[in-house]
């Protein structure tokens, strides 16, 4: 709701505050603590509701876009297998490899947020997790040894103007038939 106050209380003893725009969004920014390899919590205070958010890790978070070479999962489709995953997926058990799939919306305008939960690697989740997000988080856990969170947005077979934003297509005429299609599909 317009107004109301936000407060963020952390474990590591930090506070922020703020208060919600006209159109109910609200945006906090802190300083993280350093990566330590420990569950943290984050609670949230609005106006007569407190959100706790535990098992939250401080590290690297990278953004894993594309089409089918980084939507391949680890466990492959069909018959294009990768070279390695079944041993990669049963020693894949690591809490602080954590995984984000968004998930897959159609839209002809920006969004303002994105569904999708995150996962820890193990034998469960990883064979469904894209591989090379997978390996290059993995490769980054072992070398820094803190907390590694992917982000995979990826659609195989999308056009390159599905990843553009819309103001783009519309700065550059030779987009100008992309754009006159969207805005027919859209109405």
């Amino acid at each position: 709701m317009p107004g109301t106050r936000i407060s963020l209380q952390t474990d590591w003893d930090m506070s922020v505050s703020t208060t919600a725009k006209l159109d109910s969004t609200w945006e906090l920014s802190f300083v993280s603590q350093k990566a330590d390899n420990k569950n943290h919590q984050l609670v949230f205070n609005l106006s007569d509701t407190t959100v706790v958010i535990d098992n939250v890790l401080i590290g690297e978070v990278w953004l894993a876009a594309g089409e089918s070479n980084m939507e391949i999962p680890m466990e492959g489709w069909g018959s294009d297998t990768i070279a390695g995953a079944k041993e990669l997926i049963n020693t894949s058990e690591d809490d602080l490899l954590r995984y984000f799939n968004v998930e897959r919306r159609i839209r002809f305008s920006e969004e303002g947020d994105v569904r999708g939960r995150w996962v820890s690697a193990n034998k469960m989740t990883t064979p469904t997790m894209s591989a090379l997000a997978y390996m290059y988080a993995r490769q980054l856990r072992d070398s820094l040894n803190i907390p590694v969170g992917i982000v995979l947005s990826a659609c195989s077979g999308t056009p390159i103007e599905a990843w553009m934003s819309s103001k783009t297509l519309k700065d550059d005429p030779d987009f100008d038939s992309k754009i006159n299609n969207f805005d027919a599909i859209s109405k």
